[in-house]
């Protein structure tokens, strides 16, 4: 017998749960999905308010329907005109701003006068007089960033008081007077280098501005910054002040 051969015709099948992608629907798709849906709800209400009235003209019935599409046609075109505005919910606008580590934060009130990790060379308090003219209590700290460092006000305020020259014990020094949440307070930098002094009285100076340089004027074993911090005329020990109220630049 003559051999057969059976031919396999290969045809195409569409999965029956195949899904269909669709474009993602934005705000604007989406009002004019709702346009479009709208308008051929209007069409038909149209459509079946005419063929009521024909109803009623020809064979004397169908007033009620007619009135009843005229209502709902009026009512779709309120609709239509009431969905062309995207209304933000009102608890969107009320939402309170995410933070993360980038983002920006309100400023400090009050910064160090020095870089972090500047060595402290003498401390607040009782001390052996370090040489002819130094007290024996300490009303500061001393700190060694190095002659020549910026000194940076501790907050913003308005300078009151500058010695340019050098024949205080504080050499050249600035005092600046801050309003520091509510309180009155006094920052003194003192031994600055000679003529680094960069503000003058009455000048209003934002925190960080820099008022001065590290120097050794006055009475002084070495280049350093003497602060000292007032608080109702009465100079405090700077170190815990600084420690509970300023944060690094």
């Amino acid at each position: 017998m003559p051999e057969t051969t059976s031919a396999h015709v290969s045809r195409a099948t569409t999965p029956k749960n195949t899904a269909v992608n669709l474009p993602a629907l934005n705000g604007r798709n989406v009002r004019h999905l709702s346009y479009v849906q709208l308008v051929s709800r209007a069409v038909k209400v149209a459509v079946s308010g005419l063929a009521a009235f024909g109803l009623f003209l020809g064979f004397g019935i169908g007033l009620p329907a007619y009135g009843e599409a005229v209502t709902e046609a009026q009512q779709i075109e309120h609709e239509i005109q009431t969905r062309q505005s995207f209304e933000v919910p009102a608890e969107a606008a009320t939402l309170a701003v995410a933070r993360d580590a980038y983002d920006a934060t309100e400023p400090p009130l009050v910064i160090w006068p020095v870089p972090q990790g500047t060595k402290i060379a003498s401390y607040y308090g009782p001390r052996t007089s370090c040489a002819a003219g130094c007290s024996a209590f300490h009303e500061g700290v001393d700190f060694d960033p190095g002659a020549g460092a910026p000194v940076m006000s501790i907050a913003a305020g308005t300078v009151i008081d500058i010695n340019r020259g050098n024949w205080s014990a504080l050499g050249q020094h600035v005092w600046i007077k801050h309003n520091i949440n509510g309180h009155e307070v006094i920052s003194v930098y003192a031994h600055l280098e000679y003529g680094s002094i960069a503000v003058s009285v009455g000048d209003t100076v934002h925190i960080g501005q820099t008022v001065g340089r590290v120097g050794s004027t006055g009475v002084t074993t070495g280049p350093h910054l003497h602060l000292e911090i007032h608080i109702n005329g009465i100079p405090i020990n700077p170190l815990p002040w600084l420690e509970q109220n300023a944060s690094y630049l």
